[in-house]
């Protein structure tokens, strides 16, 4: 009997965020999420189904992500919505840049 570890309790928060802080956070992950004028409503909307369909769980950080990824695209003048169509395509996770002649991929993403 020497030999059990000690089990520890764990901590619980002392207080529950109210309904109001909630709705507080929720509103402001949408804020955050909102899609620029130059990315199609659709071609997202289609990206994330093919991303479910895949299993793959879309957190509004992996969001956020793939949508800052994508204006950095515009920024360089790679169209973003031929980008998803390509990810959607090709049954990619992400979003990747178009390959330049005697770039490689990982170049590309160092330099964006």
């Amino acid at each position: 009997e020497q030999n059990r570890k000690q089990l520890l309790p764990t901590e619980v928060p002392t207080e529950a965020p109210t309904a109001k802080e909630v709705e507080e956070e929720v509103e402001e992950e949408k804020k955050e999420l909102e899609l620029p004028d130059f990315i199609n409503s659709e071609t997202w909307k289609a990206f994330k189904e093919h991303r479910k369909k895949m299993r793959l769980i879309m957190t509004p950080h992996a969001e956020k992500l793939i949508i800052n990824k994508l204006i950095k695209f515009n920024e360089i003048g790679i169209d973003p919505n031929t980008e998803l169509d390509r990810a959607i395509e090709r049954g990619w996770r992400s979003v990747f840049p178009p390959k330049d002649e005697g770039i490689s991929e990982a170049d590309q993403i160092r330099n964006m």
